[in-house]
């Protein structure tokens, strides 16, 4: 409340200004004046009656002390009764020194609802007068300073001795009422004053304000008009004189300057509105067009959309190429861009890789997809940069107006939001805006908070599946699964979150603390007495991407002290992929017939040994490839990759009940046996499937029938009944 007021107060014209302060100052002074003469006449006046009710009460003393000696109350009351024209007083009591009621007198013109209640109870027969008398010293300590009602204590004094007391309550009626008369002839004259106060201040205030208006009136015109040959006339020699005198000189040099401005005007206009690598208009010139093909629209009832353009991987050119390179690329997109739309559209650079298309006049949806199309085929044509033939894609979002908001920044947010979504899908598409992904949005951006807070809160946890050896039916490794136990949602899966996890790289912070996780639980179990026993842990291809990773690997290996052996990775088929397109002739060759060597035998100087994968191998982690037989060039990529392992897809895995499911399993299994890969089969549920994995020849098995995903604890207990087990089958055996 304070601050708006003083936001109103601060935001007035001078002259009101200066009629406030003066109000102000007027009313502080009238009422402090006025307050400090009001309490001074109370203090005097209650001084002077108090003064006369001591001096009554004393006299009083005086007078009754004969009756006190002779014992003689009728002359006691009749000494009393004397004080009936005395309005202040209102009752008296008389008690002798040994505390008992002597006599007692009310006066009959006052008002018995206010007395106190002891001259009320002295009246009636069998009162405790001793207990009454000093309830009433009790009151006389205690009561108010202001109290309308006070007590008075006079002791009857007799040749120096005390022989009772007279207790007096009066009444400063006559007080009060002098009191309010005088407040109200005090609150006319501070009326009367604060009046004169106001019609002095109004015409000081215009005394002083006329120059200002007068120099604010010219600051209008010129401002209005352009107008700088405007002066003011200077009629005082004052501060506001000086003032005015100042504002004609600057008017001057203003007017003097105004040619060379208007031509330096137009240089920055072409900078402030104009991207200066690509000539293309920014982002100040792109909002100023949006909002006047929006004013359009709305005023002829027409359609329009905007294109939000966004490269894919932008980063790695710059990362790869330098940015040299990079300022081309956006060069030749801009030029690629400026050609495919009509004259009266309009094609801006945001900023960094970020391009935007407003279609002016769209006569159907169709129409605005066609064009963005038409973008994303414009990069089917390789770029030349730095002498190199690159292939860029880009995402494309579309919003239209009417359908997609009814404002600059909603369209531009719908468009953006859709482009999100075209990456989402793969990138190199366009995507149609809707309201359900500004939804999908907000709760992407709540699960990249909370997935913040879950790292920080330790709220991640691993179980773990084991995988067993089909021939024995012994746990030979375990695979270890990421969960999110969540306050709210219970336990999420991977999936749920994952995404989320991969686009704003949280997923870094989460691979490195399951990685952690997972070698720290397995060396517990080496320590336990099962030394053999492997841990495979997934990778991501977002962590896959990222620099230095196989060093931090080995690092967190030599913290855990688990051997390198005994950590698996398992990797899907876009790590494969990647792995295989980056670079494929420097990282592969292919071995003669006889010959039994992996890809890379050149040594660690070799280019390919660079690679985080034959790092892996290199140190001795074994790399396994994860749903294998899913993808479209499985077989492929086992003669160019240093696998160790393939895991089966469960698809495979379930159709072991039919001829043709058996046959291609059992042509997997022989030909990874042929090529000295071990063979894991995933998904296996029932016994008809173990039974034929185990005759066909395969490893090893996983999936619910030998063991659902358990925690790390779980996992310890069934080793112990496992080893338990081998033990007894021993002893009976010998």
């Amino acid at each position: 409340m304070l601050r708006s007021r003083y936001h109103i107060l601060k935001n007035l014209p001078i002259r009101r200004k200066l009629l406030v302060m003066s109000l102000l100052l007027s009313s502080f002074s009238i009422v402090a004046l006025s307050t400090t003469f009001l309490i001074n006449e109370f203090l005097n006046y209650r001084t002077y009656v108090t003064s006369d009710i001591t001096t009554q009460s004393r006299i009083v003393a005086q007078n009754i002390a004969s009756s006190l000696v002779f014992q003689d109350p009728r002359s006691a009351r009749e000494t009393l009764s004397g004080l009936k024209p005395n309005k202040r007083i209102q009752a008296v009591a008389v008690f002798t020194v040994d505390k008992r009621l002597f006599v007692v007198h009310i006066n009959n013109d006052g008002d018995e609802k206010q007395l106190s209640n002891e001259f009320l109870l002295l009246q009636q027969p069998g009162a405790n007068h001793a207990a009454l008398y000093h309830s009433l010293l009790t009151r006389i300590q205690r009561q108010a300073p202001l109290t309308p009602h006070p007590l008075f204590e006079e002791p009857v004094i007799v040749d120096g001795q005390q022989v009772g007391s007279v207790i007096m309550q009066s009444y400063l009626h006559d007080l009060y009422v002098n009191m309010l008369f005088l407040g109200l002839l005090i609150f006319v004259v501070a009326g009367l004053t604060l009046l004169v106060a106001i019609l002095l201040g109004i015409w000081f205030q215009r005394l002083i304000a006329s120059p200002i208006d007068a120099l604010l009136s010219t600051m209008q015109q010129v401002s209005e008009h352009k107008d700088f040959s405007h002066r003011i006339p200077i009629k005082t020699t004052d501060e506001l004189g000086q003032l005015v005198n100042s504002f004609n000189l600057m008017l001057a040099e203003i007017e003097s300057r105004d040619q060379s401005l208007l031509e330096r005007q137009q240089q920055l206009d072409q900078m402030a509105h104009y991207d200066n690598l690509t000539g293309l208009p920014n982002r100040t010139m792109l909002l100023d067009r949006l909002q006047q093909a929006l004013h359009q629209a709305r005023r002829y009832k027409l359609h329009m959309a905007i294109l939000f353009i966004d490269l894919d991987h932008f980063k790695d050119i710059n990362d790869s190429l330098g940015h040299k390179a990079g300022d081309e690329l956006l060069k030749q997109v801009a030029a690629r861009l400026d050609t495919m739309v009509r004259g009266s559209d309009t094609v801006a650079r945001l900023g960094g890789d970020e391009f935007t298309i407003c279609l002016h006049n769209v006569a159907s949806i169709e129409n605005a997809c066609i064009v963005a199309q038409k973008v994303v085929d414009l990069y089917d044509e390789p770029f030349v940069l730095e002498g190199r033939a690159c292939t860029v894609t880009g995402s494309v979002g579309v919003a239209l107006y009417p359908y997609d908001g009814q404002t600059v920044e909603e369209l531009l947010k719908a468009a953006d939001t859709a482009m999100y979504h075209a990456k989402m899908k793969g990138k190199n598409t366009f995507q149609l805006y809707s309201s359900a992904m500004q939804m999908q949005v907000s709760e992407r951006l709540t699960m990249q908070k909370n997935l913040l807070k879950a790292v920080d809160n330790g709220e991640f946890m691993l179980v773990y599946q084991p995988i067993v050896a089909t021939d024995t039916g012994q746990i030979v490794a375990a695979e270890a699964l990421l969960r999110w136990n969540h306050p709210e949602l219970g336990i999420l899966h991977p999936k749920s979150f994952l995404s989320v996890a991969e686009g704003n790289e949280i997923i870094h912070q989460i691979g490195t603390w399951v990685l952690s996780e997972a070698c720290r639980q397995c060396v517990i179990w080496h320590r336990m007495g099962h030394p053999e026993l492997q841990i495979a842990v997934n990778l991501s291809t977002v962590q896959f991407k990222k620099a230095g990773l196989a060093e931090s690997v080995l690092n967190i290996l030599q913290e855990t002290g688990l051997p390198p052996a005994s950590l698996q990775f398992d990797l899907n088929e876009s790590i494969v992929q990647l792995t295989c397109d980056e670079a494929l002739e420097q990282l592969t060759y292919t071995p003669s017939a006889d010959s039994n060597e992996l890809p890379c035998p050149y040594g660690t100087g070799h280019e390919c040994a660079l690679h985080p994968l034959y790092q892996f191998r290199n140190a001795g982690i074994q790399l396994a490839f994860d749903n294998f037989g899913t993808g479209h060039s499985s077989l492929g990529y086992l003669n160019h990759l240093p696998i160790d392992c393939i895991k089966v897809d469960r698809r495979f895995t379930s159709r072991t009940d039919s001829v043709r499911g058996t046959a291609l399993l059992g042509a997997i299994i022989v030909m990874a046996r042929t090529l000295g890969i071990q063979v894991v089969a995933e998904g296996v549920e029932t016994e008809q499937q173990y039974t034929s994995l185990k005759e066909q020849g395969c490893e090893r098995a996983q999936g619910y029938l030998t063991g659902r995903p358990m925690s790390g604890e779980s996992l310890t207990a069934l080793l112990i009944q496992q080893a338990q087990q081998k033990e007894d089958n021993q002893k009976a055996v010998n």
